[in-house]
């Protein structure tokens, strides 16, 4: 009767050894799968994460040009405004030259 206990204690353990072996094996394969998800997810990041930087670089980019352009603008206004007023800078030979220009046409006109 012992030796019958023992026996179908022993089969108890065997099976459930053997089912802990199964479960491991097919939670393997899970960790395996999920291990392959965040690699390409982390590989996802990376270059979402690149591009981002790139975007950022680009905004940076653009402002400067903005800023740029508007300094030229309001550079180009007052010398627009110099010459309509006749005011010219000795140090922009531009506006010195529309400037003769623009008095030599007004002494032209008084010509008889």
């Amino acid at each position: 009767m012992i030796n019958k206990i023992i026996l179908v204690a022993l089969c108890i353990a065997l099976l459930t050894y053997l089912g802990l072996a199964w479960m491991l094996w097919w939670q393997s394969g899970t960790i395996d799968a999920l291990t392959a998800d965040k690699a390409r997810l982390e590989a996802s990041v990376d270059s979402l994460t690149d591009q981002r930087d790139q975007i950022l670089s680009s905004v940076s980019l653009a402002e400067q040009n903005a800023k740029r352009h508007a300094d030229a603008a309001a550079s180009l206004r007052l010398q627009l405004q110099a010459y309509e007023r006749g005011n010219c800078d000795a140090n922009d030979p531009g506006c010195a030259v529309d400037y003769i220009n623009r008095i030599l046409r007004d002494r032209a006109d008084r010509l008889p």
